[in-house]
């Protein structure tokens, strides 16, 4: 691994262990709710709830544990040369950066969905309420995300498809890039995060959601909507980011050995076409709010920015 790996290698592993530690501290804990009530679009309850900030801070350490645990593990798969590394690296290190940045958001949606599964959500006592209607995954997924990591996954697997042919065309079957091994390994990551994300998202979205108030049920229909969203955080960020690799490590390889200008040309194409897509990905995001996607589906009604509370006209009551 090249020093830059470790520093964010290092970076990654402090910041997860800080943040998770921080997630016991009340102020943290309070901040953190009013930073993600401002983001999913709702306003904050009227007096403080601590079942609300617990359940934040529980679902922040799982997915920071999980972060972890990836991150390490993807180190450890990179030190101990079970995961082929080049000498030297191509480009700094890019496939290995992504493999390992890659661990992290596997972690993080594997812890997210581990807690989601399995934590025990209080039934209050007295009126509940519930929806009037089923729910989906479309109602927590805006399509970029959901359709999005579809299209990353597919897209590296046609990079990864593209440039294994492109390889042996130009260099023979032997020896194999690492660098193009790594790529691979991080598309094929990609598929299997993809196919966890579908059975997750799914599984979450079939527990019930016991509330005592409409506005306890615009918070557990956000808290869904944010763990849904880090689940498929890995395969979208996989997806992509194997193809680049992949490509990037080829037209190093290139650069450097056999030219054959007619697949330096395609593989050239591939990246700036995934690249153009990252770019375009982004700018549609930030201006579609993905995050606040449940609120448009589920609950029109709501002003959260004049602090009005979700109306009881979403949902009906029941005992």
């Amino acid at each position: 691994m090249t020093p830059f790996l470790w520093v964010i290698a290092g970076f990654v592993t402090v910041a997860s262990v800080v943040l998770a530690v921080l997630s016991f501290v009340p102020a943290y804990r309070a901040a953190s709710v009013r930073m993600q009530a401002r983001s999913v679009g709702l306003a904050l309850p009227a007096e403080p709830s601590p079942a609300l900030e617990a359940d934040f801070a529980g679902r922040t350490r799982a997915s920071l544990i999980g972060s972890l645990l990836g991150t390490v593990l993807a180190v450890l798969g990179l030190v101990s040369g079970v995961i082929p590394t080049e000498d030297p690296p191509a480009l700094g290190g890019v496939a290995e950066t992504w493999l390992v940045l890659g661990g992290f958001y596997v972690g993080m949606g594997v812890g997210a969905a581990v807690r989601a599964l399995t934590v025990r959500t209080p039934v209050p006592s007295g009126e509940r309420f519930a929806r009037a209607g089923a729910v989906d995954i479309r109602d927590y997924l805006a399509p970029i995300d959901r359709i999005g990591s579809r299209v990353a996954v597919g897209a590296g697997v046609v990079v990864l498809v593209v440039a294994a042919t492109v390889s042996i065309t130009a260099f023979g079957m032997t020896p194999v890039n690492p660098g193009l091994i790594v790529g691979g390994i991080v598309v094929l990551l990609g598929v299997v995060s993809l196919v966890v994300s579908e059975v997750a998202t799914r599984r979450i979205l079939e527990r019930s959601q016991p509330a005592a108030s409409p506005e306890a049920l615009a918070w557990a229909d956000a808290t869904r909507a944010i763990t849904v969203r880090e689940i498929v955080t890995a395969p979208m960020s996989l997806g992509v980011w194997g193809a680049l690799a992949i490509g990037i490590t080829l037209t190093d390889s290139f650069s450097v050995g056999n030219q054959w200008p007619a697949g330096l040309i395609l593989v050239n194409v591939l990246v700036l076409v995934i690249a153009a897509g990252i770019v375009a990905a982004a700018i549609y995001s930030i201006a579609s709010r993905p995050q606040q996607h449940y609120l448009r589906r589920l609950w029109p009604d709501v002003a959260a920015a004049a602090g009005a509370a979700p109306s009881p006209a979403s949902a009906e009551a029941t005992r």
